[in-house]
């Protein structure tokens, strides 16, 4: 989290304004003073940056987080492996009778 300053034409800073980028690891990089254009949507007063250019280096900031291609393979392992749990315990309670080997001659009391 960061904080741009902005400034008018007369070179007043006329607002503060709070950054967030969210990501596991962050590509390229921002120092104090250095001038950037941000793209992204204000939530709770909070700038939530989608992209960053550093207008001083020229580099691009952006943020990496899980690839899609493991978020859906983790999210279908897990609907299968609850599907196989529910398949489970309807076959292992849904047989008629006692398990085979299972003793039938009790004495009646």
């Amino acid at each position: 989290m960061f904080r741009i300053e902005r400034y008018d034409a007369a070179g007043s800073r006329t607002v503060l304004i709070p950054v967030e980028m969210r990501g596991l690891t962050f590509h390229g990089s921002i120092q104090e003073g250095d001038l950037v254009r941000v793209r992204g949507k204000v939530k709770n007063g909070t700038l939530r940056a989608t992209k960053l250019d550093n207008l001083t280096t020229g580099a691009g900031v952006h943020a990496k987080g899980i690839p899609k291609a493991a978020y859906i393979a983790a999210v279908v392992i897990f609907v299968l492996g609850v599907l196989a749990l529910i398949l489970w315990t309807i076959s292992d309670f849904s047989g008629t009778g006692p398990p085979p080997g299972f003793p039938t001659d009790f004495p009646e009391p």
